[in-house]
């Protein structure tokens, strides 16, 4: 075996043990084998999978709101599990559970709900009212509401978002255990009887020195899910008898497949806790009374959200969040979200009671009860094969990610070290390179890798008897030669002789390619032309094994200096694979300042091993930044071209703008005409045939 390919191994090897949970749950591999899980699950192919590592208490632990689904795999559920096993499958039952809001949650009503009360409006229509304390109940919210109380308006809009959330919770669980009852329902239920365990005691409650509102939704949240449970024995008679009275519309809301029924249900039951709502009301009206006169509306409502934040911590196993409801937020907490989403939100409404969800609900409750803090041991050949899988390919993303960012390093620390005099003395070199390619890239690969493939058989085509040649094989269709051809005796021309090639050791060269990312690239597609032509290059050098690196290059003033700006997109000892990927992030600047980055990727065509070196530059005219343009640019130019070809270094520039003369002037037989892109091919096969035949 290759020594260096044993070396890598025994890297992979060393880093599968090192791996963390945030290396492993964090990484692209991990992310993929969730993403197909949630389009699977989720039945949705433009949902947008954010996973994040947070391990502090008070953090997210898994929402959607029906175009992204967020999930934080440190979240304090899968944090109680000891084995990575176990947090996977802790994994599983959010991301399951998330789905089924995507498969039956209706997102766009659901934000016009919970975004009523602000507008002091009770959708989709006041609670209907059975007893004398509920009419008084709904006086009184009315009352508040009407008076556009932003302080009562606030904490009715949270209260009511929370308990609608339970209900749709338990509606939408026991709809993805009737449709997956095996370990998806176990993941499940392992979640939420693990956060059912972990709800605090009423005497902690109190402790912590948490209103009756509080207490009362912990009953809630754990009858909604459970059922009946010997906890609630603990709880104060007053609580115990206000929950006797919620169950049977519990039980209604979370069997029904209209989501207006929890609408409904929880307007109903926010008027049997109305004491405990009213009294949350005063208490933050109490604690606010200095902010409310001296604030205007918009900074008062911001006051009460932190308010409300800090003070209401209620227990939750997710969050559902509408449409229009709290989007900004969303994008604005989520640190390493750009925000992007897939598509737009389907609304989906499923009316009916169903038996089957009712017999589900009982199954679930029954596996929830169970209260035990500790995860069940888990074995199986299946899970342990995907998990060795998944840690074999991630600690080989990892090897490539430490190796790529060792040369980002290595290319910073040449740049410190390079020595530029004569004019441009003054100015620094500062390198550029993705050490992660995102996932856009690809997809923007996918659309014109069809046209570079094609031009890169064209290439290929010109040049198929020197290729031959190289490779060895059988030439035939020759007029002279010891062997005839038996598929060639039926030809008029003569070419009927054929012969054996033996393939030559290989041959000995080196590409780069430099591209002009100056501003005034980006006219008249000059760019985007450039950017394929390097692409053409670089999958042709590839293909047939040529080393091959491919850099850019503009400049920014620093103020006291100007900046160099190289980019490397394709490099020598890149190991990732993915550099035809960073050349789709190809993009124009500023200035450029063409005898810097020359010489520079010139030094390192120079500490190549291969006999013949080659450096390409692409470019639309002469070059320009601070004190470098005309006659002494030109100068610089010539003089770099003339230091390079002295020690080995074959230049050519090739030009795709209007400013061809000039070009050529310069570089003179260094000169590539490749204005026309359709003519690129045949240009570069003459370029290349001069020095491998």
């Amino acid at each position: 075996m290759n020594k260096k390919v044993q070396q890598k191994r025994n890297q992979i090897k060393n880093r599968m043990g090192r791996l963390t949970d945030k290396d492993f749950f964090l990484s692209q591999s991990y992310h993929d084998t969730m993403l197909k899980s949630v389009r699977l699950l989720g039945q949705k192919n433009d949902i947008t999978l954010f996973m994040d590592y947070e391990e502090s208490d008070d953090a997210r632990i898994a929402f959607t709101n029906g175009r992204l689904l967020y999930l934080n795999t440190a979240n304090l559920i899968t944090n109680l599990m000891t084995s990575r096993v176990s947090k996977i499958k802790s994994h599983e039952g959010f991301i399951a559970h998330e789905c089924g809001h995507l498969r039956c949650s209706d997102f766009k009503r659901r934000g016009r709900y919970v975004s009523g009360f602000s507008r002091w409006r009770v959708y989709p229509k006041p609670p209907q009212v059975q007893l004398v304390y509920e009419r008084k109940a709904w006086e009184e919210m009315k009352g508040y509401l009407n008076a556009h109380n932003v302080v009562a308006a606030s904490v009715i809009q949270k209260t009511a978002s929370y308990i609608n959330n339970v209900l749709e919770d338990v509606y939408i669980e026991s709809f993805m255990c009737q449709k997956y009852p095996g370990s998806i329902q176990n993941g499940i239920q392992r979640n939420a009887a693990l956060i059912i365990h972990h709800i605090p005691t009423q005497e902690a409650r109190k402790a912590e020195k948490s209103d009756g509102l509080t207490i009362m939704l912990d009953m809630i949240f754990r009858y909604a899910r459970a059922g009946r449970t010997e906890a609630e024995k603990e709880y104060d008679k007053q609580y115990c008898s206000r929950l006797n009275s919620c169950r049977k519309i519990i039980d209604e809301a979370v069997v029904s497949a209209d989501p207006d029924i929890r609408f409904y249900a929880t307007n109903r039951l926010m008027l049997k806790l109305w004491k405990y709502i009213r009294q949350a009301i005063k208490t933050a009206a109490k604690s606010l009374k200095n902010e409310i006169n001296r604030l205007s509306e918009e900074e008062l409502s911001k006051k009460i959200q932190e308010y409300l934040k800090r003070k209401m911590l209620w227990v939750a196993l997710s969050e559902t969040i509408g449409a229009s409801e709290e989007q900004n937020e969303v994008e604005e907490e989520i640190e390493g979200w750009d925000g992007e989403l897939e598509g737009e939100p389907e609304s989906q409404n499923q009316n009916g009671k169903n038996e089957e969800l009712e017999n589900a609900l009982e199954k679930m409750r029954d596996g929830q009860r169970q209260e035990g803090g500790e995860e069940e041991t888990e074995e199986g050949s299946e899970i342990d094969e995907t998990l060795s899988n998944l840690l074999q390919k991630i600690a080989e993303e990892k090897f490539l990610q430490d190796e790529e960012s060792d040369l980002k390093r290595n290319l910073e620390e040449e740049a410190a070290n390079f020595k530029l005099d004569g004019i441009h003395k003054d100015s620094v070199i500062e390198m550029h390179r993705m050490t992660t390619v995102p996932l856009r890239l690809e997809k923007e690969y996918k659309m014109i890798a069809p046209e570079i493939n094609r031009i890169t058989r064209r290439l290929e085509a010109s040049l198929e008897d020197v290729l031959e040649r190289l490779e060895g094989g059988t030439q035939s269709g020759l007029y002279m030669g010891k062997r005839l051809s038996r598929g060639n005796l039926y030809r008029l021309d003569d070419k009927i002789f054929e012969k054996t090639i033996k393939p030559e050791d290989g041959f000995s060269i080196a590409f780069a390619v430099l591209l002009d990312l100056s501003g005034s690239m980006s006219s008249g597609g000059r760019i985007e032309s450039a950017q394929k032509a390097g692409l053409v290059m670089y999958t042709f050098c590839r293909n047939l094994g040529i080393p091959v690196m491919l850099y850019g290059h503009t400049t920014h003033d620093m103020g006291y200096t100007e900046v160099v700006d190289i980019y490397s997109f394709a490099d020598f000892d890149s190991v990732d694979n993915q550099d035809y990927l960073r050349i789709m992030s190809v993009s124009t600047y500023d200035c450029n300042r063409d005898g810097v980055a020359l010489r520079f990727v010139g030094q390192k065509l120079l500490n190549r091993p291969e006999d013949i070196k080659i450096l390409l530059m692409i470019s639309d005219g002469q070059p320009y930044a601070q004190g470098y343009k005309g006659e002494i640019a030109k100068a610089d130019l010539q003089e770099a071209k003339y230091s390079l070809e002295k020690r080995g270094v074959k230049l050519f520039s090739a030009a795709i703008g209007d400013d061809r003369e000039m070009i050529e002037e310069i570089y003179k037989d260094g000169f590539l005409n490749i204005a026309d892109f359709n003519t690129m091919p045949v240009k570069l096969a003459g370029l290349i045939a001069r020095f491998i035949r």
